[in-house]
């Protein structure tokens, strides 16, 4: 099993997760607009207090959004930062299936979800997944919903019921390593016209 340096920075949580074999550690700390003062630190604590050096990395994984501008910034240029210094590649996890995992783990007798998270004041963003025989599909990928199309299916869940944890994005990122990039490459995920400054009629 690929040993894994998991990140999540998306939302007000700041979260990191290694894994030492099958077993994983986690530490997650509650940090808005903070996550630069303290992400670096949390990985060293991670890393130490598990006997796990940077060296013996095999991946790097990071919750690559669509998310927090800022949060998802960071999170691509710290798995990139350590995965160019170490020679390794890095897994982009879009956070609304990390989330979907997380549900599905919390839940597993659900077969859907619709996933809804907030992105600024009046728009969401909305994803959709389903499970056929455990394996997890996305239905449809994040998009841009008014506030006032927001679905309200009994499916749905949001970013207030589920806590992101790195955890989930290492879970996913063994399960996609196959897939994964060189540093330059992993890039942050985006959506046209999730601006803060402007959102454009029909985007």
């Amino acid at each position: 099993m690929c040993q894994v340096l998991a990140l999540e920075t998306t939302s007000d949580v700041c979260s990191v997760a290694v894994n030492i074999g099958s077993k994983i550690a986690c530490h997650s700390l509650i940090a808005p607009r903070k996550h630069n003062e303290f992400i670096l630190k949390m990985v060293d604590e991670l890393l130490e207090s598990n006997d796990v050096q940077r060296v013996d990395l095999d991946l790097v994984a990071f919750s690559a959004g669509p998310g927090s501008f800022t949060g998802v910034r960071l999170g691509a240029s710290i798995a990139q930062g350590i995965a160019l210094g170490l020679g390794i590649n890095v897994v982009v996890i879009p956070t609304s299936a990390a989330m979907a995992l997380q549900v599905r783990q919390l839940h597993p007798e659900r077969q859907t979800c619709t996933l809804v998270r907030w992105s600024r004041r009046g728009w969401y963003y909305v994803a959709q997944f389903r499970w056929k025989d455990d394996v997890m599909e996305c239905v449809h990928e994040d998009k841009l919903v008014a506030e006032e199309d927001v679905p309200t299916t009994s499916d749905v869940v949001t970013d207030k019921q589920i806590t992101l944890r790195a955890q989930s994005v290492l879970d996913l990122a063994q399960a996609r390593k196959m897939h994964s990039v060189l540093p330059e490459q992993a890039l942050p995920l985006y959506l046209v016209g999730d601006s803060p400054y402007q959102v454009k009629s029909g985007q």
